[in-house]
């Protein structure tokens, strides 16, 4: 198993959790988000640092992510990982 794999699952599970619980696209409680927001978050919940979320996220939106969740469950409803940042967001 890669080592970046862990990250990336991390990643595209916290993309997952914050589409699942949006009530919109935009707005507070929205799907889309700041990179620099992705980063902090990530930073809180799994001690990742920038490097690793940044160069992981641009293999992830590259590559189409990852086909399955940390629970080995199909991730239908996610969206590339581009089109879930707000379009204030820097593009990758």
């Amino acid at each position: 198993m890669n080592p970046n794999d862990r990250i990336r699952e991390q990643i595209l599970q916290y993309f997952y959790d914050r589409n699942a619980a949006a009530t919109s696209r935009t707005g507070r409680r929205g799907s889309g988000v700041k990179i620099s927001d992705v980063k902090r978050e990530l930073k809180e919940r799994h001690g990742l640092k920038q490097p690793q979320v940044m160069s992981n996220l641009t293999s992830s939106s590259t590559t189409g992510g990852s086909r399955r969740s940390r629970s080995h469950q199909p991730i239908s409803r996610v969206r590339r990982l581009d089109s879930l940042l707000s379009p204030s967001a820097a593009r990758i």
